[in-house]
Order: C-alpha cells, then structure tokens, then sequence
C-alpha cells in the first residue's frame, strides 16, 4: 500500500497561527508609514501654498483666501485626497491683506494620525510643532 502524503490538519493551523501572528504585527507598523507619507504629503502642500501666497501678495499688495482660479491656483485638497486645504484670516486682530493662517485638515482614515490638523501661518509658525520636521 502507498504512503499517502500531504498536510495534517494540525500542521495546516500552525502554519495559519503564524501568519496571522506575523499579519498583526506588519498591518499596524505600515499603518504609521502611510499616515506619515500623506501627512508629508500636506505638509509640501502647505509649504507650496505659502509661496504661492508671497506671489500672489507681491502681485497683488495683500494675501487672498480663494484656493482655486483667481487665488492660489491649488486643489483645496492633497493628491491623495486625504487632507482638505484651507485658507482664512488669522484672527480679527490680523486681517487677510497683513496675515493669513493656512490648514490641512485630515479626513478618512487619515483622522486616525495622531497629528490631527496641520497648520501654517504667515510668519512661518507651524502646528503641531512635534509632526513637522
């Protein structure tokens, strides 16, 4: 009589075990790589921005809050659409032809970036101080 050969099912379960051992180890670790790619993503969204916010006022003597044709010329969101963009005022003290305040506000999945909003005035503050480099 042949020998039969293959897998127990005992064997087959370990083998299942230490996959998704391995599994739960490697999704929360790439987790943070992505939320930290498009969190750069944002932030060269918002440094762009500023600049285009210089132009705009040497050509035009004050800051604008239009994201768009006739403003900065940008989408009001990240290329992978995970931050929203936004421009306004910084406060009633400072008005928009002397200051502005820029965000990214995260959506999606990318809220679960311990970050949260990312912001960028015009005199070069940015917040939270701990997520940018």
């Amino acid at each position: 009589m042949p020998k039969e050969t293959g897998f127990t099912l005992i064997e087959l379960m370990v083998v299942v075990g230490i996959i998704s051992i391995l599994a739960a180890i490697a999704v929360p670790s790439f987790s943070v790589f992505v939320y930290e790619g498009r969190r750069d993503a944002a932030m060269a969204a918002l440094s762009e921005l500023a600049v285009k916010q210089e132009t705009f006022r040497l050509g035009n003597g004050t800051y604008t809050v239009t994201i768009g044709a006739g403003g900065l010329g940008s989408d009001t969101s990240t290329d992978d659409s995970a931050y929203d963009l936004a421009v306004q005022p910084a406060d009633a003290n400072c008005p928009i032809a002397t200051c502005y305040i820029m965000t990214a506000t995260p959506k999606g999945t990318q809220t679960e970036d311990s970050c949260g909003v990312l912001t960028y005035n015009s005199s070069g503050t940015r917040t939270p101080l701990q997520c940018w480099p």
